[in-house]
């Protein structure tokens, strides 16, 4: 449970004008409630200047009391930009919730988090004994002492916050008795790990398991056994927005020296020494948010990512290139058997016209074991040739004014024809699956799905040279020449 309030907000009230109080005070209410549910909790209620959160309601997670302690944190540090102060209590325990839209909480926690808070000084944050224990790992405290509680005959021992431990600093490591029944589990790590070094590519490796069971003891055990290896870690947040990279920023800083706080222009010049490939650099660089790029100032055209207003920018081949990936596994699981396939085409396109004729399409699919591989190529071509009709001509047609369908039947709706298609080119690569008892994967209509993309980007490609970059579906003749017209200026 989180209680977090405004300090000294009677005097503000009472010197200020009205409309500036609410206007102050909806903006602090605002800040609260955007942290608390970006870190997963949900706000109780606002009372007067101050405001109650919990987390873990209706959803508990392993983490909840660091996600409220990581709230308050983020709330005292935006304050100062709206002027004012504010003050924080957090402690966990056992609350009862109603099963209703207030989710209203009761309980030991939630007296103990506002008696809290209560007693913290301006700019602090304390937190109970429940609290402390189940962040003692993640969170910076310091100790504070004994706190009266109103209505306890003891005092309750609390800590202040101070920061948040990221990864790569030393953690408390609460469990010092011997890993026991987890030989397999750690030779399969290790095996991978030799992999690794031996063919000199990256390999990545998953453990999942039940809560409880021992994946961090078993990671944490697999590190310490490794001589002469640089270990880089970083957390997959469960909360919060624009952390797909969060664990790779996490490691890149480490591993250059960066601090939260450094200037973008430093933390750069750290990234580029540490790094030998440029490239390389300003791909980590705006993966770990070092240039301060988000997703909306990302460009991406003629095959480079940019950095809107500088010069940095990363080939989607050169990062392809630097960071090749080799997938390894060691155990097969037996879920259901999917299919895999390559599609190649060939297009011309007349740039006075805009017609498209599809010259040479070729593909290769692995169905697993082919029972009759006539069929099979009958149903690939037949696939084939619906994804080309939708890539060109196949489109649904409607009066804007009434909504009416203006192409339902075969004389209005386009469709491929024989002479519009060339011979295609497929071949069967059997591959048995290990997860059907016949080897059997599915097939047939694999054809499909990749002549969409296939045509598409072959027309693209056609037409890159005049400076068509994209072009709509259905591709007809129109709209190609309208792409040609437009790219032309």
């Amino acid at each position: 449970m989180l209680f977090i309030d405004m300090v000294d907000s009677t005097g503000f009230v009472t010197s200020a004008d009205p409309e500036v109080v609410r206007r102050r005070v909806s903006g602090f209410f605002d800040q609260v409630a955007a942290c608390v549910q970006k870190h997963g909790g949900i706000v109780e209620k606002f009372a007067g200047d101050a405001v109650m959160a919990a987390f873990g309601i209706p959803q508990a997670h392993e983490d909840d009391a660091e996600r409220g302690i990581r709230t308050a944190l983020e709330v005292l540090a935006a304050t100062d930009d709206l002027g004012f102060q504010a003050r924080a209590g957090v402690e966990s325990g056992e609350v009862v919730a109603d099963d209703t839209d207030s989710t209203f909480a009761t309980g030991e926690a939630v007296t103990f988090a506002a008696r809290l808070q209560q007693s913290a000084l301006p700019g602090q944050i304390l937190i109970g004994p429940n609290a402390y224990r189940l962040t003692l790992d993640r969170i910076q405290v310091e100790d504070v002492g004994p706190v009266e509680v109103r209505g306890r005959t003891e005092p309750l021992w609390a800590w202040r916050a101070v920061g948040a431990v990221e990864a790569g600093v030393g953690r408390a490591v609460s469990m010092g008795a011997p890993m026991v029944g987890r030989d397999v589990e750690l030779g399969m790590l290790e095996a991978s790990y030799s992999r690794a070094v031996r063919n000199n590519r990256a390999n990545l490796v998953t453990i999942f398991g039940e809560p409880g069971v021992g994946k961090s003891r078993l990671a944490r055990e697999f590190v310490e056994s490794l001589e002469g290896a640089t270990v880089l870690q970083g957390r997959s947040l469960p909360y919060g927005e624009g952390i797909t990279y969060w664990p790779l920023a996490e490691m890149v800083k480490t591993s250059a020296g960066i601090n939260d706080d450094e200037p973008v222009r430093d933390a750069f010049d750290k990234l580029r020494a540490c790094c030998e490939d440029e490239a390389v650099a300003d791909l980590l660089a705006v993966a770990a948010g070092l240039l301060e790029a988000a997703a909306s100032d990302i460009e991406f055209a003629r095959g480079r990512f940019t950095v809107k207003g500088t010069d940095r920018s990363v080939g989607l081949f050169e990062a392809a290139a630097a960071a090749p990936l080799a997938g390894a596994h060691d155990e097969t699981t037996p879920l259901p058997s999917y299919p895999y396939g390559c599609a190649v085409c060939e297009v011309e396109v007349d740039p006075e016209t805009g017609v498209v004729d599809i010259v040479r399409h070729s593909s290769v699919d692995d169905c697993g074991r082919a029972v009759n591989p006539m069929i099979l190529h009958g149903q690939t071509h037949g696939g084939i040739a619906a994804g080309v009709g939708q890539a060109l001509w196949e489109s649904c047609h409607y009066e804007p004014q009434t909504g009416q369908l203006l192409s339902a039947s075969f004389m209005d709706y386009a469709l491929p024809r024989a002479d519009q298609l060339p011979a295609f080119a497929t071949e069967i690569s059997e591959v048995p699956s290990t997860t059907h008892p016949l080897g059997m994967r599915g097939g047939g209509e694999g054809g499909t799905t990749p002549a969409l993309a296939a045509v598409a980007n072959a027309i693209v490609d056609a037409l890159a040279h005049l400076g068509v970059e994209h072009i709509e579906l259905p591709a007809t003749p129109e709209r190609v020449w309208r792409a040609i017209r437009a790219a032309r200026g």
